[in-house]
């Protein structure tokens, strides 16, 4: 039996098409959007899909996913789509299943390609991995929103179709963006870390003159006594200071968050409140504490 594709004799394994069968080689020349409906394509449709798509000819300068820039071409999956063949590129987002964050769901992100002629549309995943999205609900229509580069990289690629130009100017546009945007995002989490780290410092700092503080008092506490006992003193439990008092209270020691901080007030508010049978002193108290705490919180 002859491939209808190649012509050649088949050895092995034979894909059965629409109307026939192919080889193994031919089938494996085929984009994954193509061999995952096989059987759907006439061997004439699986021919003209062969007319626009090849093996890569060019280096390429971009690459992002499975997606790459060359200067005349696209790579997409290790196919070679030449620029002047593509109308339509764009992006494409099937959810999968939801995300533990709000409007957020897991799923896979395609390319779309529409040729000119012959008139075919390829759909090929972008990524190995599922990625997150958020959502937006507009009346009846659903947006997604994943990756700014991915959005950049396929917006440069249909300027340039529209233009009927070369990716150069395109792979130097989306590396400049793409390259200041990275230099944001690793400034913005060099200044979060400096003022985390600020903050731990200015905790410790607090909680040093507080100890500090309290160990004053004791020592003066200490020399009064001695000065009036001849240095004879029953020791005796000292009196807790209000922070210790409040720490007591929310069962908190340092450092503590302010997240733990509102979780507890928010149990010794429902416990305590009036109308829940509290007493309103103890739960002025609690709202003193709070404010108190929340200055040495993280």
């Amino acid at each position: 039996m002859r491939c209808k594709m190649c012509r050649n004799e088949i050895v092995g394994n034979s894909i059965q098409t629409k109307n026939g069968c192919i080889c193994q080689g031919c089938y494996d020349q085929l984009p994954n959007s193509i061999k995952a409906s096989i059987r759907s394509f006439t061997v004439q449709q699986l021919k003209e899909v062969k007319t626009v798509i090849g093996e890569p000819f060019e280096r390429s300068w971009v690459e992002c996913g499975r997606l790459k820039l060359c200067m005349e071409s696209i790579i997409l999956n290790g196919f070679a789509i030449k620029l002047k063949d593509i109308k339509r590129i764009s992006l494409n987002f099937h959810p999968k299943y939801p995300w533990n964050a709000a409007r957020t769901v897991m799923g896979t992100v395609t390319v779309v390609i529409e040729t000119k002629s012959p008139h075919i549309i390829l759909e090929e995943p972008f990524f190995d991995r599922d990625i997150k999205a958020v959502y937006t609900i507009y009346g009846k229509n659903i947006t997604y929103t994943y990756s700014y580069e991915l959005e950049k990289l396929v917006r440069e690629v249909q300027k340039a179709v529209d233009a009927d130009t070369d990716l150069y100017d395109a792979a130097a546009r989306y590396s400049e963006e793409v390259g200041r945007r990275k230099e944001a995002e690793a400034a913005k989490q060099k200044k979060a870390e400096a003022e985390r780290k600020a903050r731990e410092e200015a905790a410790r700092r607090r909680a040093e003159e507080d100890r500090k503080r309290k160990e004053k008092i004791k020592n003066e506490k200490q020399k009064n006594q001695n000065r009036y006992t001849g240095g004879y003193t029953k020791k005796a439990q000292e009196p807790l200071t209000p922070f210790e008092q409040a720490k007591k209270m929310f069962g908190v020691e340092l450092p503590f968050t302010l997240k733990e901080l509102d979780s507890r007030k928010k149990e010794l508010a429902k416990k305590y409140h009036p109308d829940m049978g509290g007493d309103t002193e103890t739960f002025q108290q609690i709202m003193e504490y709070y404010e108190m705490l929340k200055k040495y919180a993280n």
